[in-house]
C-alpha cells in the first residue's frame, strides 16, 4: 500500500483529501518532467499574465487542453474580472 491509501476500521480507503491522491509525486515520468522544467525555467513562481505577460508554455498548454476538449480556444486568466 502506498501513501494514497489509508486503512480505517479494516477497510482500505483512497485518500481523496490528500493533494497527492493520484500518486504523481512519486511517478518517474512526472519527476523527469519536473527536472526538465526546472532546468529550463528555474524555481521562481513568476507572476500572472497581468504582471509578466504571456509565456509560450501557457499558450502551448492551453492549446493542448483545448484540443483535448474539442474547443477552438481555451484561456486561463486569473486576473480577468477583478477590475484591473
Amino acid at each position: 500500500m502506498d501513501d494514497r491509501w489509508l486503512r480505517r476500521d479494516g477497510r482500505d480507503l483512497l485518500d481523496f483529501s490528500s493533494n497527492d491522491y493520484l500518486g504523481l509525486t512519486r511517478d518517474p515520468e512526472v519527476g523527469q518532467a519536473v527536472a526538465k522544467a526546472l532546468e529550463a525555467h528555474g524555481t521562481g513562481a513568476g507572476a500572472s499574465r497581468l504582471i509578466t505577460g504571456d509565456h509560450p508554455d501557457y499558450s502551448d498548454l492551453e492549446a493542448q487542453l483545448a484540443a483535448l476538449k474539442g474547443m477552438g480556444e481555451l484561456v486561463f486568466d486569473a486576473d480577468r474580472g477583478r477590475g484591473f
